[in-house]
């Protein structure tokens, strides 16, 4: 027998694996085996469909539903159906008392943050400041993640306050300046207003002055950094932390250079901590 003659012949097919290319197939089989193995492939795979389309139906027909009529006659269907109903009842108690707590939570965070004199609603968003209202006003239902926003808002602002009242304390500049959240900004500033349009010459270049210094101070404020810019979950920012700061150094007649000294050393107890 030839060679080309025994490419025709063989005693069993090749197995065909998957992604099996044709011309490998020719090789290895000959030519006059390919058909062969591609009916037996082929044979196989719709042997192996059949008994999967066999397996589906036979499924199928064993799936029941139970309806309402089921459940009624079926006491043990009934128990469950019952238990699964008071499981849906706790989850909504629940979950109501979790709402009512984070309100009465945030809207406790609100009256202590309207009550630091957090100047106009211009001064902290007018969005901002309405919501906070009418949170604590309880005209309005709030969402669950309406509320933790303001509630994360609030509690912000609140950490900024007091973190501004312990970088004075820290400082020591030499007089008792109120807390931040007991400051009333805008009184300060409608004073220096005042006063800079004083007759009294003493008294209208003192507020210059007293002025000059304070936008001083607000630029080496902002160049340190004292406060950790706020995420976009944390609401816009806040200036009366710094202005608390900035307000404070000129009222208690420090010199410009005393007041560097006291920024740079603050800056360096920041950074350690």
């Amino acid at each position: 027998m030839s060679t080309m003659d025994e490419e025709f012949v063989s005693t069993s097919p090749p197995s065909i694996e998957p992604n099996t290319r044709i011309m490998d197939v020719c090789r290895t089989a000959g030519v006059g085996m390919l058909a062969t193995c591609l009916l037996q492939s082929l044979i196989a795979t719709t042997e192996a469909a059949t008994d999967f389309n066999a397996f589906r139906t036979d499924k199928e027909n064993r799936i029941t539903v139970i309806s309402d009529e089921d459940i009624l006659e079926n006491p043990v269907c009934l128990k469950l159906a019952e238990a699964l109903h008071e499981a849906s009842r706790d989850m909504d108690n629940l979950r109501e008392q979790h709402r009512d707590k984070q309100y009465n939570l945030a809207k406790e965070k609100a009256i202590r943050y309207m009550a630091s004199y957090p100047g106009p609603h211009s001064a902290g968003g007018p969005a901002l400041h309405v919501q906070i209202s009418e949170l604590i006003i309880g005209g309005r239902q709030f969402e669950e993640g309406q509320l933790s926003y303001l509630d994360t808002v609030l509690a912000t602002r609140l950490q900024m306050m007091q973190q501004a009242t312990d970088f004075l304390q820290f400082m020591d500049i030499g007089i008792q300046f109120p807390p931040a959240h007991e400051f009333d900004q805008d009184k300060w500033f409608k004073t220096v207003l005042s006063d800079k349009r004083s007759q009294n010459l003493l008294v209208a270049t003192t507020a210059r002055e007293k002025r000059g210094i304070y936008d001083k101070i607000f630029s080496l404020v902002y160049e340190h950094q004292f406060f950790r810019l706020a995420s976009r979950w944390q609401g816009p920012g806040n200036q009366k932390p710094k202005q608390n700061i900035v307000i404070a150094l000129p009222e208690a007649n420090l010199s410009e250079r005393e007041v560097e000294q006291k920024l740079i050393a603050l800056r360096r107890m920041i950074s350690i901590c």
